[in-house]
């Protein structure tokens, strides 16, 4: 992780066992939580994903975590 100097919040997120490498940026705050709105691959900065909404504590069903039918 590479965080900021100011925020301590993470700018940066690298995983080499997976060659994987993601940017974060443009933080907000989501009832209570800081979330990134950006997130992009630093090879690719032209190709940014913006996320447009961010739920916290959304109650979900039960079904969604039952194992699938054979």
């Amino acid at each position: 992780y590479w965080l900021d100097v100011e925020t301590y919040l993470p700018i940066k997120v690298a995983v080499p066992a997976w060659e994987l490498e993601m940017m974060f940026g443009d933080w907000t705050e989501v009832e209570g939580l800081m979330v990134p709105q950006s997130c992009w691959d630093p090879s690719k900065p032209e190709d940014i994903a913006r996320l447009e909404e961010w739920k916290v504590n959304v109650e979900l069903s039960t079904d969604r975590f039952a194992p699938p039918e054979q």
